[in-house]
């Protein structure tokens, strides 16, 4: 995982697909986040581009352990990137 500072840095994340989680609630997160994908370096991204951006549940992905927590995030996944026919 890495942390950004600067929208510049965006290119470094480059992937097919992105899966973000909002560790906060705040309007001023939100905002970031807004900003930063409106940003024209974040549209040259390929998973933008392809609309492969999916938001997470953020207490499942960073708190959560064990096979309970690992199946419900693969469950996500599953859920996001399978057709719906075959989740289960």
């Amino acid at each position: 995982m890495r942390k950004l500072s600067t929208p510049e840095s965006l290119p470094v994340l480059d992937a097919d697909l992105f899966f973000v989680f909002m560790r906060s609630e705040k309007p001023a997160v939100t905002q970031r986040y807004r900003t930063w994908t409106a940003h024209p370096l974040w549209q040259r991204l390929i998973a933008p581009q392809r609309e492969q951006v999916y938001t997470v549940d953020s207490v499942a992905w960073s708190l959560s352990g064990g096979i309970l927590g690992a199946n419900r995030i693969l469950d996500e996944i599953a859920q996001r990137l399978l057709p719906a026919e075959t989740t289960p």
